[in-house]
């Protein structure tokens, strides 16, 4: 379980290094420079009651077996794109932030990240009680987990 955290906490801070604080890849941008595409995607917030959770992923699971991920971004949002119609199911993971984002991670304004705890089901796609009906186009789609 350790090493399952700690390879998880390296993978975060590569994608949060890859993001950077730029805007191409958050929830809200898509397509062209006035952030309207054509682009099927979802795109929302996720959060605990009133705190959102500034790392981690949100993975949709389709009835097709298929896979769609997304990093939440620190500021809680995320985007999952090109996700079949029909029904998935969210699985959410986070945990104890980065060490390199946690300590700043280098150049540029520091974000802090924290660590929110909220109920293990919604880690596995076989405990998971969120479905979401992905339908074409683009929609928000707002995760409230329960702690």
């Amino acid at each position: 379980m350790h090493r399952s955290v700690a390879r998880f906490a390296a993978l975060a801070a590569a994608l949060v290094a890859a993001a950077g604080c730029g805007g191409g890849s958050g929830a809200g941008t898509s397509g062209g420079p006035d952030g309207k595409g054509s682009e099927d995607a979802v795109a929302g917030v996720v959060r605990v009651g009133d705190k959102h959770l500034t790392h981690g992923k949100v993975e949709f699971h389709t009835a097709g077996g298929k896979v769609l991920r997304s990093v939440i971004q620190s500021d809680g949002t995320y985007r999952v794109r090109n996700a079949p119609a029909g029904p998935a199911k969210v699985v959410v993971e986070s945990g104890d932030p980065p060490p390199m984002a946690a300590a700043g991670g280098g150049g540029g304004k520091a974000v802090k990240l924290v660590r929110v705890d909220f109920a293990a089901k919604y880690a596995d796609p076989a405990t998971t009680d969120l479905v979401y009906e992905v339908k074409p186009g683009r929609h928000q789609y707002d995760i409230v987990l329960a702690p």
